[in-house]
C-alpha cells in the first residue's frame, strides 16, 4: 500500500513538469513552422537594443551626453536612431518569415 501512495506522490509531483515540457516543445514546433529561429533570435536581439536606447532618446538640459544618449538622439537618414534599429528589427524578422524552414512532404 506505501508503494503505491509513492508511485501517485511521484507522479502528482512530476506530472506538471512533464506537461511543462509537452507544451515547451508544442511551443517550439510552432515557432519552428512560422519562423526561422536563429533569424528570429537576430530580430529579437536588435529590437532589445532598440529598447536599449528608447529612454535615452528625449534631449535633456545637462551640458554633457553619455555615448548612450547620444547615439539615442542622434538620427539615421532623418529618423531617429532607436527607430530605425526598430525598423531593421522588423526586416530581420520579416526575413525569418520568409527563410523558415519549410515541411518538402506538405
Amino acid at each position: 500500500m506505501m508503494i503505491v501512495i509513492l508511485e501517485f506522490l511521484i507522479f502528482l509531483f512530476l506530472l506538471p513538469y512533464i506537461l511543462f515540457g509537452v507544451l515547451l516543445a508544442k511551443i517550439w514546433e510552432s515557432v519552428c513552422m512560422v519562423f526561422q529561429p536563429v533569424l528570429l533570435l537576430v530580430a529579437v536581439w536588435i529590437a532589445s537594443l532598440g529598447m536599449f536606447f528608447l529612454p535615452s532618446m528625449a534631449p535633456n538640459d545637462r551640458p554633457w551626453l553619455s555615448l548612450v544618449e547620444s547615439i539615442a538622439q542622434s538620427h539615421v537618414f532623418g529618423v531617429p536612431t532607436p527607430f530605425a534599429i526598430f525598423g531593421i528589427a522588423a526586416c530581420v524578422l520579416i526575413v525569418s518569415v520568409i527563410a523558415r524552414q519549410r515541411d518538402p512532404a506538405h
